[in-house]
């Protein structure tokens, strides 16, 4: 079911908006960037049989956790530099930055 109060996109991942809705509760929507490509959608989200609408996802999160790496022993990951820093061991042997996304790897 869409939630008709978040952010809105076409399955294209266009994103869209209301600019009316009729009595019955179907609704026209519209790309964001202005053009006339307006379609009627159900109250559910539905186009055609192959076009819909629905909530835009939340973006994914994005971070970057430190990694101190040593000879003979097990690395350990901290939230940031400096905390890697000051948990780190004089047998340390490198502290690397690792980007990670939501989602990425599993």
């Amino acid at each position: 079911m869409i939630d008709w109060t978040k952010p809105i996109e076409l399955n294209d991942g266009t994103p869209c908006k209301v600019v009316h809705v009729f009595n019955c509760g179907n609704r026209i929507v519209a790309p964001c960037d202005g053009s006339y490509d307006w379609s009627t959608c159900t109250n559910e989200g539905f186009i055609s049989l192959n076009k819909f609408v629905r909530n835009t996802p939340p973006p994914k999160r994005r971070g970057t956790v430190w990694v101190n790496v040593y000879d003979g022993f097990l690395p350990s990951v901290h939230e940031s530099r400096a905390v890697a820093d000051t948990n780190a061991h004089s047998s340390r042997l490198a502290c690397v930055g690792v980007p990670w996304e939501e989602g990425q790897g599993l």
